[in-house]
């Protein structure tokens, strides 16, 4: 290096022993005169590299960096007003483009089960922001609401176009629609989580590819089941029982949409707008078909959520 007339930094040199014994405190390098300790970690080029390479550190740092820039971004997007669903993913990819910054160099990490429950962790605040939902949605749901791929098949998705090449458009769509398919995959096989939401919505692609699709506060409670509804304020303790006032049966979203006496009037009103009543597994295809019917749709179950939701305002306030 000299003879090309270069020189060493050494005040800037950091040593990282990537593969060595446990005890590596007695190892020193000299450099120029200058010794130089070892290191347990350090960070080059964004990624916090550490022994034997589990960048586990890497993890906490991103998820820490990513939770700030959250913090930030969720002042502007408030679960009831602020910018809309688009806008709010939008937003969102910020939160994305610091978790998943140099995805290859670190992808093992991911198949870490502590190190990618804390990726997931990070990604559901993001996505209950995007879809303006309860906190306590489960990720599974959210992720699909909000529209954006599990953390880990989207850095598998980072993977495989560092190996293909991502500036060509079809590779982006080829690698777009493997995520999509291994989403599917997983989502078909979901239980015990998001069971109402998986209902709802059976196919990954028509959801996410609908580019009339929307939501708010009040259509994610429908989407979610988590709301003013009886089987949902009973199940978190907030009241003691899950009967709808008027009826006296189950108070749930598949009760509110089809069959409480409340909405009889309104409910008439969809069915001759839409010429029949879809049933619940038929409500979300029926309103990806065109952008009539989700207006349509989303109009009938939004006015009766805000409704819902004044009420058990109103009950709690006096309560």
């Amino acid at each position: 290096m000299g003879t090309r007339g270069l020189e060493i930094a050494t005040q800037k040199t950091e040593i990282l022993v990537a593969k060595g014994p446990r005890n590596i405190n007695t190892f020193r390098l000299n450099i120029m005169g200058k010794e130089i300790i070892p290191k347990k970690d350090l960070k080059y080029l964004g990624v916090v590299f550490q022994k034997n390479l589990i960048f586990s550190r890497h993890i906490e740092y991103v998820t820490k960096k990513a939770a700030e820039k959250l913090a930030a971004t969720s002042r502007l997007m408030p679960n009831v007003g602020g910018p809309g669903y688009w806008k709010r993913r939008i937003l969102c990819g910020v939160v994305h483009s610091v978790l998943l910054y140099a995805a290859p160099v670190w992808r093992e990490a991911v198949k870490r089960k502590q190190q990618l429950d804390k990726l997931i962790s990070l990604q559901r605040k993001a996505m209950l922001r995007v879809a303006s939902a309860y906190r306590t949605t489960s990720a599974k749901a959210v992720q699909l609401i909000a529209g954006f791929p599990p953390i880990d098949l989207m850095v598998a998705e980072r993977c495989f176009l560092f190996k293909i090449g991502g500036r060509l458009a079809g590779n982006r769509r080829m690698a777009y629609a493997r995520t999509l398919k291994k989403w599917q995959e997983r989502w078909e096989m979901t239980e015990g989580k998001a069971e109402w939401t998986k209902r709802l919505i059976r196919r990954v692609d028509e959801w996410v590819t609908c580019k009339h699709r929307t939501t708010g506060y009040y259509f994610t409670q429908f989407l979610t089941g988590h709301g003013s509804f009886g089987t949902y304020t009973k199940r978190i303790g907030k009241t003691r029982s899950d009967e709808c006032g008027s009826c006296g049966v189950e108070d749930s979203p598949e009760h509110m949409y089809a069959t409480c006496r409340r909405w009889n009037v309104e409910r008439e009103e969809l069915k001759f707008k839409l010429g029949h009543l879809p049933s619940v597994e038929d409500v979300i295809p029926r309103m990806l078909e065109s952008k009539s019917s989700w207006k349509t749709l989303y109009g009938y179950i939004t006015e009766m959520e805000m409704e819902m939701e004044g009420e058990r305002a109103e009950l709690e306030a006096n309560a």
